[in-house]
């Protein structure tokens, strides 16, 4: 599999286009999480023995990647699409109330910027 020729936004447009970047991104993350913890899980199933410090290092190395992986090619019906559900509920996910939300977030940086400089 070619890694150019992953779409790493593969989530319905529609359904996720008022859902700020950051709660699509925490979704991803516990998503990919969990594909981990499954992965290993299932790697411990198989009976393999353990090899080197540096053979266990790469297997998770290999593990998390492809659990990264594994989350971002994830689309309809996903622990991602589910978690989104829970963290940013539709009936808030329209325009207006996604445009209040980036204008009050502006609003914060704003204002940390302005504590920063009276330091």
């Amino acid at each position: 599999m070619k890694l150019e020729n992953i779409n790493k936004n593969q989530l319905p447009k529609d359904n996720f286009k008022y859902v700020p970047r950051k709660f699509i991104e925490v979704a991803e993350s516990l998503e990919t999480q969990f594909i981990n913890q499954m992965l290993k899980q299932m790697q411990a199933t198989t009976g393999e023995e353990k090899g080197s410090t540096a053979d266990s290092y790469y297997k998770d190395l290999q593990t998390s990647e492809r659990s990264k992986l594994m989350s971002q090619t994830s689309s309809t019906g996903s622990l991602k699409e589910l978690i989104l559900n829970q963290i940013y509920p539709e009936q808030y996910r329209n325009e207006v109330t996604y445009n209040a939300l980036m204008k009050q977030q502006s609003g914060r940086s704003a204002y940390s910027e302005q504590v920063k400089m009276k330091e």
